[in-house]
């Protein structure tokens, strides 16, 4: 009889505890399953650019992929004037004339892409520095870690860096703009080139600004 006692009050013990780790596990499931936390993931990969992706769209996105992850009302060929407007390319944009808007170039026609653009105003795409239009120039050269050359702003070639001095972006595929508030002063404006190491630059780090992202998948044409 006390064997059968002994055995029974083991299995009680032994049921208990399996209830306790089950518990445990469907609390971890039911947590890492959170509606929140899925959305939160899947807008980190909707605006999050890298060196191999733009949100969604990475190297191999087909213009059918493209079609399943927008949706036909959103995509829109167009022609885009480039070269002083000396020559043109059709591009297609994605949520043409919102702050989510962004142009794709392509290699080949609808078959591979070359190059994707964000330069809308309060765009949410960003870099996982947390770069994005509208960041000051003191905070890409802080990131960078190393001086920026760059032409002047407000032309047609404006605000184009040609050197990151092997800081971070050196090799990167991402690319940026720069362009200048209205209260800038005019000498980092125009046809020349300016790097961050000069004074003048220095008092107008806060004023220039990323105007354009844009992300090499491939080279084009």
């Amino acid at each position: 009889m006390k064997y059968i006692l002994s055995v029974f009050l083991l299995f009680i013990i032994y049921s208990c505890k399996q209830k306790q780790e089950n518990a445990k596990i469907t609390t971890i499931d039911s947590v890492a399953d959170t509606p929140d936390s899925v959305t939160n993931i899947q807008h980190q990969n909707e605006f999050l650019i890298t060196d191999t992706s733009f949100g969604k769209i990475n190297k191999t996105t087909s213009y059918t992929e493209l079609l399943n992850i927008f949706g036909k009302n959103n995509l829109q060929d167009t022609i885009n004037y480039i070269a002083e407007g000396t020559d043109s390319i059709i591009v297609t944009k994605v949520y043409s004339n919102t702050p989510k808007e962004i142009i794709i170039s392509w290699h080949k026609f609808h078959t591979a892409i070359s190059t994707v653009d964000c330069y809308q105003p309060n765009a949410p795409y960003h870099t996982a520095d947390g770069l994005k239009i509208g960041s000051t120039l003191e905070s890409l050269l802080k990131t960078n870690g190393k001086k920026i050359t760059f032409t002047g702003t407000s032309w047609d070639y404006g605000g184009m860096i040609s050197s990151y001095h092997n800081g971070k972006y050196n090799n990167s595929k991402i690319y940026f703009r720069l362009t200048s508030s209205e209260d800038a002063s005019d000498s980092i404006m125009g046809d020349h080139e300016l790097n961050t190491d000069m004074p003048l630059v220095k008092q107008n780090l806060k004023k220039i600004y990323i105007s354009n992202i844009s992300l090499t998948l491939r080279n084009s044409r």
